[in-house]
């Protein structure tokens, strides 16, 4: 029944999954070991390095769980200075390569009630 196929949908699927698996193959995987660290006048997020060779900045986002994206930094450190953040605030990390590609998928945690540190793993 090959017949009835769509034989040019079938070929243009094909491709776009194969440049999807090599865009996410290229670019920089998640991070781990993301932590907070809550100060009265800052607060301090740090990471582990991403392993991947040629990574030029990390996104650093931050803001409250209904919009955990709200606010952005990029920073060159694999470690950054926020204001202080409120309880149960999201803070989000990925990588990006000297190609300008970032990482498929965010490190998260979450700023903790009245604990110093928190911190998430893969």
């Amino acid at each position: 029944m090959l017949e009835h196929e769509n034989h040019e949908l079938i070929a243009e699927t094909a491709k776009t999954t194969i440049a999807t698996a090599m865009l996410m193959a290229s670019s920089p995987s998640r991070l781990t070991r993301l932590t907070i660290d809550a100060a009265p006048l800052a607060t301090m997020v740090s990471w582990d390095p991403a392993p991947e060779k040629g990574i030029a900045s990390y996104v650093v986002a931050y803001g409250p769980p209904a919009d955990p994206l709200r606010h952005r930094i990029t920073v060159l450190q694999r470690h950054a200075s926020l204001p202080p953040l409120a309880a149960g605030t999201l803070v989000s990390v990925k990588a990006v390569n000297a190609r300008g590609l970032e990482g498929w998928d965010w490190a998260r945690a979450v700023a903790g009630r009245g604990a110093p540190r928190s911190t998430t793993t893969p």
